[in-house]
């Protein structure tokens, strides 16, 4: 079945289900929506600092900036942490998990853990934490959730990814443009441009533009998805859809690992199984203009100096240096393209 591209209708419905989904009528129970959420991950969210999560900044849809995770969430340790900047006077915030720990110089408004499966722990200098009142410790009763239910939304629906037989290699200075397709690496040399030339679906196995240059992923299209198979390892001064169309989203199915040697990633979260390479990492001090990152069974690495306007969702997200990122909403609905598996 062809790829299906939702319209300026679609768009529309989609802004008007998130909207339902984020104020709902006084008859009906609160409850956790995943359009709520600017991170949620199903292991462990790691922002050691400096972060900034800049709640209402770009927002052009009715959506709060939580974050949140299925097992844990590590704050602060390093530098300030702001959750969101403001704390604890902005309340538009929540940092949501079983278990919460706030380190030196974390700053929040809210907190909701669960103290019958998790803790919360603050130990340090420096950390600001919510106003009285503002501390919850059940996930299934509070302000944000009062259905008793204490899991976190689902996400969305994962795309099947099918990889091709041919590598799109882009020379050192060199200029590419490529269709929708399946591929299998996409390898970008220093100062390479490679352009994305058309609304659709595009599928690699890896992502490689390692080299800390000023090389270039160009969407040319509003909604391009891009699948990766293994890991997307995007190096320093990178330029991520420079001129910011709309709708880019990745998926990326790989676990952390070295892939023999050929994941030069930074260690993703540690594991009972050990530290391995993440599987997705953007090195920062760039241009990063993505909707949606969606690391279904990996690390995402993030560095700063670097505004993310952009959803995170997946196993594990860490920052990976303490140079200052800052985190919003991409302001948009960000699962416009709804691809027909192949079976």
């Amino acid at each position: 079945m062809n790829t299906k591209i939702i319209g300026k209708f679609g768009i529309a419905v989609a802004l008007l289900s998130v909207f339902m989904l984020t104020v709902p009528n006084a008859s009906s129970a609160a409850s956790y929506s995943l359009g709520n959420f600017l991170i949620l991950v199903d292991d462990q969210l790691v922002l050691k600092g400096a972060a900034n999560v800049n709640c209402c900044e770009g927002a052009s849809i009715p959506a709060r900036s939580d974050l949140g995770s299925r097992n844990s969430i590590v704050l602060g340790g390093t530098a300030a942490t702001n959750v969101p900047v403001g704390a604890p006077a902005l309340k538009d915030v929540a940092v949501i998990a079983p278990n919460v720990k706030l380190g030196s110089f974390a700053h929040v408004s809210q907190v909701i853990y669960d103290a019958a499966t998790g803790s919360y722990v603050a130990s340090g200098s420096g950390i600001i934490q919510p106003n009285p009142g503002n501390l919850y410790n059940d996930l299934g009763n509070n302000p944000l959730n009062d259905t008793g239910s204490k899991d976190l939304p689902a996400f969305p629906v994962f795309p099947i990814i099918t990889v091709g037989a041919s590598d799109v290699v882009v020379p050192q200075n060199g200029n590419v443009n490529i269709s929708p397709g399946s591929y299998r690496d996409l390898i970008v040399g220093a100062y390479g441009t490679v352009n994305f030339t058309t609304t659709g679906i595009y599928q690699f196995r890896r992502i490689v533009a390692s080299t800390a240059t000023a090389y270039s992923l160009v969407m040319q299209a509003d909604n391009i998805q891009i699948n990766v198979n293994d890991f997307v390892s995007l190096g320093e001064f990178g330029n991520i859809n420079p001129t910011g169309r709309p709708g880019l989203s990745f998926y990326v199915a790989g676990m952390d690992g070295t892939y023999g040697g050929a994941n030069k990633n930074a260690k993703g979260v540690a594991r009972d199984s050990g530290t391995f390479p993440a599987a997705f990492q953007y090195a920062g001090d760039g241009v990063w203009n993505a909707c949606l990152v969606f690391v279904k069974n990996g690390t995402a690495n993030i560095k700063g100096h670097t505004l993310f306007a952009t959803q995170w969702f997946g196993n594990s997200l860490q920052e990976i240096s303490n140079l200052s990122l800052d985190l919003q909403s991409p302001g948009q609905a960000c699962f416009i393209l709804v691809g027909c598996p192949t079976l």
